[in-house]
């Protein structure tokens, strides 16, 4: 009776929206934290933008509403990152993107090639499939959460110590030659037929 007394029927029948809690996370840091997963480097973790909110923006916020916040409003995930070399010039790279569709690329492709030996004597014949391969080291990459469309790269530092392992095999007995290399180039390739054909012997 006392709102209808103050503000009549026209009181009674409006309707009032509830404002709603206020946002855990201030516009500023939003608009910040959508820049920085845009940018292709992204996060490692939802963790790691939980500290990057309370180290840039003084916000503690909880994982869970930061997880939410970021995989289903602003539609971020964790991506596997495409490996870029850290000594990689991105001048170079745009400039080698315009002009590739004029040059020609010369591809290095791998083969198998074979090592035959005949006796002259039994004319037995054998043949042994051979190939090369390289072991080296390589930087593990995980994934990274970047925004929806944007796909993540991460920088990497591939040491070059590695060798070459060139190996023989003859597929009816099982039996194999591996010798390690330093490099893969028609030299090695030569020596490691010689010691082939010496360890083949008059086979």
């Amino acid at each position: 009776m006392q709102k209808y007394k103050t503000d009549g029927i026209s009181g009674l029948l409006e309707i009032k929206k509830a404002l709603g809690a206020k946002g855990k996370i201030d516009d500023t840091a939003i608009a910040a934290l959508l820049e920085e997963l845009k940018t292709g480097k992204g996060f490692s973790s939802y963790g790691a933008i939980v500290e990057w909110l309370k180290e840039e923006h003084a916000q503690n916020i909880e994982y869970a509403t930061v997880y939410a916040w970021v995989r289903y409003r602003l539609g971020a995930k964790l991506k596997v990152p495409r490996p870029q070399s850290h000594k990689q010039d991105e001048k170079l790279v745009s400039e080698f993107k315009k002009t590739r569709n004029n040059s020609q690329l010369s591809r290095r492709t791998s083969s198998t090639r074979q090592v035959c030996s005949v006796s002259v004597q039994s004319r037995r014949r054998s043949a042994s499939g051979q190939d090369e391969t390289r072991v080296g080291l390589k930087t593990l990459t995980g994934k990274v959460i970047t925004a929806s469309g944007v796909k993540p790269t991460v920088e990497v530092k591939w040491p070059r110590e590695n060798f070459w392992i060139y190996g023989a095999i003859e597929p009816l007995t099982g039996d194999h030659f591996l010798y390690e290399y330093p490099k893969l180039n028609g030299e090695c390739f030569q020596q490691f037929l010689d010691w082939l054909s010496v360890q083949l012997g008059s086979d």
